[in-house]
């Protein structure tokens, strides 16, 4: 008998035994994962999402119709009024929008929602002095949380130069928001906590593109801890669809770039990235390089947890849940004792305090009186070289 053939009968028989083997494990995985998936423990993972987030394509929307439709009146009324190609090619901050289609509030006091979630979780983060992982991880789920408390259909007013916003979060939180800036408009915002101070810098720009409207924030904004540690990150933009037809929604997209330098820990937060889901929903994975003083490259970093959620929902790292809209942590920003606040302080601003009052033709009056006195003011500091000088135009009541 022939060894060679006798050999090769034994590698064939061998490699047919492997491949049985291999679809056996494969078919055993299988059925664990179909397990691990319909166990009550896995289906609790199911979070619900906001009540106003949109069903199939992701992003908040607004069931108010009748809110909807006088939005889209005032946007074809200005058409109108300035055309078309002039609307399209002109960042919407610089056009001058009819008090009828705003909120009463100004956006001041919009960015401030944002830090709803600060007394709850900046404060957890600023416990987790020994353990850099754990801090990041809730200084992530403070602003994924805050992500849905500014989408709000109506435009706010937008903010006059110097104006300020002071609130409070709980009796040790505090949130101070200005506008430093009109043209470009930039917005300063500091939320100061125990053991932590929240700051962010934001310039922002909006323009019309066929059905929608691109609103682009440029910026950063930060935490900073007592023992040196700061978390920094960027902007995503937001697209707010059916302007002018269609379903009306606000989407959350692009990256959003968390890093943490003297811990080595970065993430790269990519919205919409979910196969089959949402846009609200994402997944990533941080990163570390360790300490700074080790100097490693991005090739070199290792994924330390795995994140998952919708920032309409739910936020999950390592699968555990950090957030969720069934069991929230919000607290909202309440006006400080207005013997406590600065003459310039969005409270005061009277056409805010008439469009409370429904009192649309004296709010639109007191807004064209508001824009005008601050052109004029613009054109005198041009004039006299000055680099800021800022006139009061609000009046205290009483």
């Amino acid at each position: 008998m022939d060894p060679s053939r006798h050999s090769s009968s034994d590698s064939t028989r061998q490699k047919h035994s492997l491949c049985i083997s291999i679809r056996e494990l494969r078919k055993s995985q299988q059925q664990r994962d179909k397990e691990r998936d319909d166990s009550p423990s896995n289906l609790r993972r199911e979070y619900k999402r906001h009540p106003n987030a949109h069903s199939s394509v992701g992003g908040m929307t607004c069931h108010d119709e009748n809110r909807i439709k006088a939005q889209r009146s005032v946007v074809f009324e200005l058409i109108k009024q300035v055309g078309k190609n002039v609307i399209m090619g002109r960042d919407l901050l610089y056009v001058t929008f009819p008090i009828k289609c705003c909120a009463p509030e100004s956006a001041l006091q919009r960015f401030a929602h944002a830090a709803s979630y600060a007394p709850s979780f900046l404060r957890k983060a600023a416990q987790q002095v020994d353990d850099p992982l754990e801090r990041f991880k809730w200084v992530l789920a403070f602003y994924i949380a805050g992500m849905h408390c500014t989408c709000v259909v109506m435009k706010p007013l937008n903010p006059l130069l110097g104006e300020t916003y002071q609130a409070q979060l709980d009796s040790e939180t505090m949130v101070y928001v200005e506008q430093s800036s009109h043209h470009p408009p930039v917005t300063q915002v500091l939320v100061t906590g125990p053991g932590y101070r929240f700051y962010s810098w934001v310039t922002y720009s909006a323009h019309f593109r066929y059905n929608h409207i691109k609103l682009i924030h440029t910026g950063f904004r930060a935490v900073y801890f007592d023992d040196g540690t700061q978390i920094i990150w960027d902007n995503p933009f937001d697209i707010f669809n059916g302007v002018f037809w269609g379903s009306y929604y606000q989407e959350t997209l692009g990256q959003i770039h968390f890093k943490d330098d003297k811990n080595g820990l970065y993430l790269t937060l990519p919205l919409g990235n979910v196969k089959n889901r949402p846009s609200d929903y994402f997944q990533a994975t941080i990163m570390s390089l360790g300490s700074a003083h080790q100097k490693k490259k991005a090739k070199d970093s290792l994924p330390v947890a795995e994140v998952r959620g919708s920032w309409l929902g739910y936020l999950e790292v390592n699968g555990e849940c950090y957030w969720s809209l069934a069991h929230d942590e919000k607290a909202y920003p309440t006006s400080v004792d207005k013997r406590y606040l600065l003459a310039s302080d969005s409270t005061f601003r009277q056409d805010l305090l008439y469009l409370e009052k429904g009192d649309i033709e004296t709010a639109q009056q007191k807004k064209i009186e508001l824009e005008e006195q601050q052109r004029s003011e613009r054109k005198w500091r041009t004039k006299k070289s000055h680099t800021f000088s800022f006139l009061h135009p609000f009046q205290r009541n009483g």
